[in-house]
Formats: structure tokens, C-alpha cells, sequence
């Protein structure tokens, strides 16, 4: 927000995104954001631009009905599970969720860490074993592929954000560093 960055601009530059790739495109950001800019013109406009997906990790559950209705189809709608989320509330979750389930390895902060506990490791085996309807993708904590190696077993693919953004921050201006540091985390995904 100190650089001038609102949705308007955001949704601008998912539309100039778009025109250079398929991938999907999900944006996360708390509620009031999406409030001040107005939940109903945010649905339309985050359509017409082209974005996939969302994630409002400070909604609840108990809110999710009445925020994202029905002028949301065909966005999915990516929800959280946390350590200390109850097996039943993981259930009802995978439920309401699309696109995937967010699972959130660890209790904390998002960043990058030391290690990978075993506690995070058995959590994220239950939520795997009781998410059926949505894919499950790990994060928080995903630093290299040591921690991609541990949990990909138990999971459908991780999401790793403070360790790219604290490489493109210091990366030359083809992001080469960054690119081989995506790699390694791939090839760890998938051999």
C-alpha cells in the first residue's frame, strides 16, 4: 500500500498477466480490502480480469455464505487449515472449499524457517488423509527443497512465498537465481 498498490491496480495487472500466460492466477488479501472496493463489483471485476481464484484467510467459515454468493461462481474459492484446526472442521472446509485446500504447515507467522518439525508433518498427514473433494498444496514455513522432500508425500504440491520473494528482491533482472531456486524446488515435487 506504501508503493500505491490498491485492487484497482492489482486487477490491472492480472489483466496484463493474462495476456502472456494460462496459468491460473489467485490473489490473497484480507476482507476489508474487498469490502472498501465493494464484494459484489470486486466479483465482476475480479472476473472480467481474469482472476481464478481467491483467498481471504481472515474469513471464517461461519462467514463464507454470506460473503462469497453466488456472484462468485466459477472463482474458486481457496480456504485455510491450520495445526489447530479440529479433523471435523478440516472436513467441513474441504467441503466449502474449490480449487484446493491452503494448508498451513505450522502455527506462526508466514517466512522462511530452520527446520521442518514432526509435529507439522503429522498434521499436514491428517489434513491429506481427510481433505477428499480439494487438492491439498502445503505453505508456510517452505523454504528449500529439504522441506518439499519431507512433506510431498502428504500433499498435492506446496506454495512457497517468503523464500522467492526475498530472492526476486535481491536477483539480477532476468531473475535467473530465482528461476533455478523454482526449478530445484520442482524437481524435488517431483523425483
Amino acid at each position: 500500500m506504501n508503493n500505491g498498490i490498491d485492487l484497482n491496480k492489482t486487477l490491472k495487472y492480472v489483466k496484463e498477466i493474462k495476456t502472456n500466460t494460462d496459468k491460473p492466477i489467485i490473489l490473497m488479501g484480507y476482507a476489508n480490502p474487498l469490502l472498501s472496493y465493494g464484494v459484489e463489483k470486486f466479483s465482476v471485476d475480479s472476473k472480467r480480469y481474469g482472476v481464478d481464484g481467491l483467498i481471504v484467510p481472515d474469513l471464517t467459515l461461519e462467514e463464507y455464505d454470506d460473503f462469497f454468493t453466488s456472484d462468485f461462481n466459477g472463482t474458486d474459492i481457496i480456504l485455510l487449515i491450520t495445526p489447530t484446526t479440529p479433523t471435523e472442521r478440516i472436513k467441513l472446509i474441504d467441503n466449502k472449499s474449490s480449487g484446493f485446500v491452503y494448508c498451513v504447515s505450522l502455527t506462526g507467522i508466514t517466512g522462511i524457517r530452520k527446520k521442518t518439525g514432526g509435529k507439522n508433518l503429522e498434521f499436514v498427514k491428517r489434513a491429506y488423509k481427510n481433505c477428499i473433494n480439494n487438492r491439498v498444496l502445503v505453505g508456510f514455513g517452505i523454504a528449500d527443497a529439504e522441506d518439499v522432500r519431507a512433506f510431498k508425500q502428504f500433499c498435492d504440491g506446496v506454495i512457497v512465498g517468503s523464500a522467492v520473494i526475498q530472492l526476486l528482491m535481491d536477483d539480477d533482472d532476468k531473475y535467473n537465481r530465482t528461476l533455478e531456486f523454482v526449478r530445484t524446488l520442482k524437481d524435488a515435487l517431483n523425483n
